[in-house]
């Protein structure tokens, strides 16, 4: 099917689009409600880097899916 890689760009490109719309801030918005004024750098590195990571290891494993 000549139309099919179109396709699968087309759910990828949907996939990116609705995890940065929905649930990609979210640690963002926990760190600011649970962590003092005092603390929120070292909080906002520490789930940056985890979410990051969480990125990472996605786009490492997806292939093999």
């Amino acid at each position: 099917i000549s139309w099919m890689p179109y396709v699968s760009i087309a759910c990828v490109i949907s996939y990116v689009i609705g995890h940065a719309l929905g649930p990609s801030p979210i640690p963002a918005l926990l760190v600011t409600e649970i962590f003092l004024q005092s603390s929120r750098p070292a909080a906002y590195m520490v789930a940056g880097t985890v979410h990051w990571l969480s990125n990472f290891t996605v786009g490492l494993v997806f292939p093999f899916i």
